[in-house]
């Protein structure tokens, strides 16, 4: 029997950008209501829900998301997660970068993909 989480739980704000955004990265608010990509290794808030438009983006800030992944995969259960540098979530290198624990509910290593809990 397949499941989907797809849609549990989803909160999504619109908020600011200073730079276009593409669907699905994850980012990180920069000042008052304005978000950017999360740069390397830095915890992010939410992943965006659509591209952004005319200065403003779609954030996806609580429930089930996927993102593509980069470095090593994510495991199934709670791990610490963080932005990527490509725009990709990662799991949190312990070498004193720090992240957000999330629980990682699948992962799709053909597809490099990670579904979460934000």
């Amino acid at each position: 029997m397949e499941i989907s989480l797809q849609g549990f739980h989803e909160d999504v704000a619109t908020l600011a950008c200073t730079t276009e955004l593409a669907e699905g990265v994850p980012v990180a608010v920069t000042e008052n209501g304005t978000v950017a990509a999360a740069t390397a290794n830095q915890p992010f808030c939410g992943i965006t829900a659509g591209p952004s438009r005319d200065g403003y983006v779609a954030v996806q800030l609580t429930g089930y998301a996927r993102a593509t992944y980069s470095g090593t995969e994510p495991k199934v259960g709670y791990q610490s997660l963080s932005a990527g540098a490509d725009g990709s979530i990662c799991t949190t290198p312990s070498s004193g970068a720090t992240g957000r624990t999330m629980l990682v509910l699948d992962v799709d290593t053909t597809a490099k993909t990670a579904g979460f809990l934000l």
